[in-house]
């Protein structure tokens, strides 16, 4: 299945207000950064939002630091980062209690890198081979509050999701408490 975008809506004759949006992109490889600012900017031609770069990152700590310092609205963070990750950084920011949204690019397809992604804060993941067709719906779908998994890595993350789940539910199952540490534990 694939999924086809259609380029941003312009703004209506009587809205003149352009929403501004701050983004830290976050990469180890520098000319896969400018590719992103490319397509940033095609995006703002005919938008009613304007994404502006506040930054980047080839580093954790740097990737870290720009979020904290800069407090974009948008994070694009890579999974593989030059001295450390993208799931160290998504930790770290969850620790802080960051308010901005973080949005997954990785050349990862696998299963297990989606749930620690997300499991970690993220609030979307695309696949780099999917970008020009994935990577606008994702923004504004992330955007507004929800969280975007295209189909093909939703289907993973459930999977994942319900390995987990069904460990967790027969761990708790094989657990008998007493009726006293159900007191103690509920009361």
């Amino acid at each position: 299945m694939s999924m086809t975008i259609s380029a941003p809506k312009a703004p209506t004759s009587g809205s003149s207000s352009v929403v501004p949006v701050s983004i830290l992109l976050v990469d180890d490889q520098q000319p896969f950064r400018q590719g992103l600012r490319t397509l940033l900017d095609f995006y703002n031609i005919n938008s009613s939002t304007n994404f502006t770069i506040v930054g980047e990152a080839a580093s954790a700590d740097q990737a870290f630091n720009l979020a904290i310092e800069q407090h974009p609205t948008l994070t694009l963070l890579d999974l593989e980062l030059a001295h450390g990750d993208g799931i160290e950084v998504l930790n770290r920011l969850a620790n802080m209690s960051y308010a901005g949204k973080v949005l997954v690019l990785s050349s990862h397809h696998q299963d297990e890198w989606v749930f620690r992604a997300m499991q970690s804060g993220a609030r979307g993941y695309v696949c780099k081979d999917r970008l020009a067709t994935q990577l606008h719906e994702a923004i504004a779908t992330v955007l507004q509050g929800e969280v975007y998994l295209s189909p093909e890595i939703a289907t993973g993350f459930f999977r994942m999701f319900h390995f987990y789940a069904g460990r967790s539910l027969q761990a708790r199952q094989s657990v008998h408490l007493t009726e006293r540490e159900q007191r103690c534990c509920t009361g």
